[in-house]
């Protein structure tokens, strides 16, 4: 097939007019989860409530990137980070629907030297006062899909595991630390104040880590389901490491 100098120039002005991919920015959160990524109003303001929590050990603590699902709509659109999980009667008027969260962590590399233990962590601005209020985090089936920003609730990873369980009860905290924010207690698995003795898990190597932390109990909660802003919500705390809060 022969080209024509009017025929090379068509194609190329063709190519050239080929639209330039645009790029997708990410919903500005006004922090970055991650490790102990502390926002500048924190310094000044450290008990706002998009400021991470200052433990009460000194230690530093892995916040998560928040994505609710729902068994009925697929996703839920919340306000930037927010965690929410529970039951609550279906818009149909007969039967339950679940929400849950898909907690994604960016674990720093480095740390396979410490032990590290999850944190919950709200302040008085959340919903943690309905029940039942005890609640399961799950880790995945290895293989069955990756948790995202777009994952859906019928295209997540697949439940595996319970390794961990803690309560919203604010007359029971664990503690409460130096910024004001409340750390609930585990009574299951590698948390802060779990009544059951675990020792604390080896820290990961790096990378990303997912869980889901969904309601233990099949009941509409009498206040609402879980909803829990910010910085805050399922956290891991690396055992040794020095906060930038210090």
């Amino acid at each position: 097939m022969q080209f024509t100098l009017s025929t090379v120039l068509f194609l190329a002005s063709t190519v050239l007019a080929l639209p330039t991919p645009q790029a997708t920015n990410a919903p500005a959160l006004g922090f970055t989860p991650g490790l102990d990524n502390i926002p500048d109003n924190c310094i000044a303001n450290p008990s706002f409530n998009a400021c991470p929590a200052r433990l009460p050990s000194g230690n530093a603590l892995v916040t998560s990137l928040n994505v609710v699902i729902n068994d009925v709509t697929g996703s839920v659109s919340k306000p930037p980070n927010i965690i929410f999980a529970g039951f609550s009667r279906a818009a149909s008027g007969t039967g339950l629907s679940e929400s849950s969260t898909l907690t994604i962590f960016d674990f720093p590399a480095g740390h396979t030297d410490k032990k590290c233990r999850f944190q919950l962590v709200s302040d008085a601005g959340d919903n943690t006062a309905g029940s039942p209020n005890i609640y399961n985090v799950w880790s995945f089936v290895p293989g069955s899909g990756e948790a995202t920003e777009s994952s859906t609730w019928s295209n997540k990873p697949a439940r595996d595991q319970v390794v961990a369980t803690f309560i919203l009860n604010e007359a029971d905290l664990a503690a409460t630390t130096t910024n004001e924010k409340f750390l609930h207690k585990f009574v299951y698995g590698p948390g802060e104040g779990s009544t059951r003795v675990e020792e604390p898990f080896p820290c990961p190597a790096g990378g990303k880590i997912a869980y889901e932390v969904a309601g233990a109990i099949k009941a509409p909660s009498d206040g609402g389901p879980m909803n829990i802003g910010g910085q805050s919500g399922l956290g891991i705390e690396i055992i040794g490491l020095a906060s930038k809060w210090a």
